[in-house]
């Protein structure tokens, strides 16, 4: 290189270093100060004039006095100190948190003849980390809260069920009882106006009965622990159609089971998936000439480990405008009289399936049927 040339290669780091926004110095092998750029008399708050000729430890507080021995003893060794985050002070006495970068500097001959510093202000990376540590701790905070108020709020639920299956079930059955009697024992006195009237009370607390029980039911998925294990949907839904049997009541229901992967589940409790959503797809195809329930597996569910089942019916489907009512406790899209239920049996599928980690939704149009998706995690062994 000629000298003309070397001239403005040193000219121009010589810019460089003066531009830096890092503070750039230089200092002996006994620590004085040599150069000293524009970005360090912004940080540090020592004009050049001031800081060159002084020791470096003037910018080390009292309780990191120990660093610069240490670290000017690893320089003369030829070891470069990197990405080394510590304190420094400012001329009015603040303390600076700052990353360091410190290197051998060598003459011509390789000689270690002196370290060069690279300075980088950390106080607002750290405030940063701070509001993030702060933020992390006060979600923290709020979810232990909320998981708090969740957990009041189950055990509220469930000392209501309690209540109202140990404090409502024996009046009921006495009501019940009573119709009964009356129906049976003074019926050729009754007219039949009567005889409706006293079947309605017998009917009605027949269905409380039923709603008390599903409450109950509901309300213990709540506390039953999940056991997922490697579990075959396919063999599930079978047993959970021949549970229903009696439900069919002899009628032909044409039912399609399709090659569905195994997953990850609790058995018990898909198979009360199926059943209430196989129960749900035979009661509301039932005005069907040839009522016809298909369960099938419906591919990835779009989340990494999940697939997508179904259960689909030819029935009288529902308006969608309404679907996201479906599986809200005690909601119902058909009055008792067009089908019986409680209410509770899609509340309940929701639950379970939101307790495997999976999601459940539907979609139909009246008149055309309905299909009910859930997802499970697959089994990948």
């Amino acid at each position: 290189m000629t000298d003309t040339a070397q001239d403005v290669s040193q000219e121009h780091l010589a810019a460089v270093v003066a531009s830096s926004d890092d503070a750039i110095c230089s200092k002996t092998l006994d620590g004085i100060i040599l150069s000293w750029n524009r970005a360090a008399e912004r940080m540090y708050g020592y004009p050049a004039a001031e800081a060159i000729g002084r020791p470096v430890a003037m910018l080390v507080p009292h309780d990191a006095e120990d660093e610069v021995p240490h670290i000017l003893a690893r320089i003369r060794r030829g070891e470069p100190v990197r990405h080394c985050e510590t304190v420094r002070r400012h001329k009015d006495g603040t303390r600076l948190p700052v990353g360091l970068t410190i290197s051998p500097v060598r003459d011509a001959s390789g000689a270690i003849v002196a370290a060069s510093t690279i300075a980088r202000d950390l106080t607002e990376r750290q405030a940063a980390e701070a509001a993030i540590r702060r933020a992390h701790e006060e979600l923290e905070a709020r979810v232990a809260q909320r998981t708090r108020e969740l957990t009041a709020m189950n055990e509220e639920l469930e000392s209501f069920a309690h209540t109202v299956a140990h404090d409502l079930r024996a009046p009921l059955i006495t009501i019940a009882g009573y119709a009964e009697t009356l129906l049976e024992d003074a019926a050729p006195d009754l007219d039949e106006d009567a005889r409706r009237r006293l079947r309605l009370i017998a009917d009605n607390a027949q269905r409380m009965g039923h709603l008390i029980d599903g409450l109950m039911a509901f309300a213990r998925l709540g506390r039953r622990a999940v056991s997922q294990r490697t579990v075959h949907p396919a063999a599930i839904a079978r047993d959970a159609w021949t549970e229903l049997e009696g439900i069919r009541a002899g009628r032909p229901v044409d039912l399609r089971v399709g090659d569905l992967p195994p997953c990850r589940a609790d058995g018990a409790l898909l198979k009360q998936v199926f059943v209430n959503l196989l129960a749900n797809a035979i009661k509301f195809s039932r005005g069907r000439d040839t009522p016809a329930v298909e369960v099938g597996w419906g591919g990835d569910a779009g989340e990494p480990g999940y697939g997508v089942y179904f259960v689909k019916d030819n029935g009288v489907g529902f308006d969608r405008e309404y679907a996201h009512k479906l599986f809200r406790i005690f909601q119902r899209l058909h009055s008792a009289d067009e089908f019986e239920g409680t209410g509770i049996g899609l509340a309940t599928v929701h639950r379970i399936v939101r307790r495997h980690g999976g999601r459940v939704w539907a979609e139909g149009d009246t008149g055309r049927g309905a299909t009910f998706y859930f997802t499970l995690r697959q089994d990948t062994t």
